[in-house]
């Protein structure tokens, strides 16, 4: 973008950062919507990381390594496996 309005990158971020307009990281920006479905309990989240941490906040398993919780959610995912008793999908 930097280049179609002919100024350099470090002025796009001056401008971004005085606006206060939240640029999303390259991990959030790879994050899917995830659903959690227990019984006739469905749960959305804009991303992994948010179920994990509401899998903690709500005590559903004894950890509350964050980064623990999701990369367990991942790999259910993958496996198509339940995890503490959710069914877990990308939306």
């Amino acid at each position: 973008m930097a280049e179609e309005i002919g100024c350099d990158h470090s002025t796009i971020d001056r401008i971004l950062n005085e606006s206060g307009v939240h640029r999303f990281t390259q991990a959030e920006q790879k994050e899917q919507a995830i659903r959690l479905v227990r019984k006739d309990d469905i749960y959305e989240f804009a991303t992994v990381t948010e179920a994990a941490q509401w899998i903690i906040d709500n005590k559903y398993c004894a950890t509350t390594n964050l980064k623990n919780v999701r990369r367990m959610m991942q790999e259910r995912i993958r496996l198509n496996k339940t995890y503490f008793d959710f069914e877990l999908s990308y939306i």
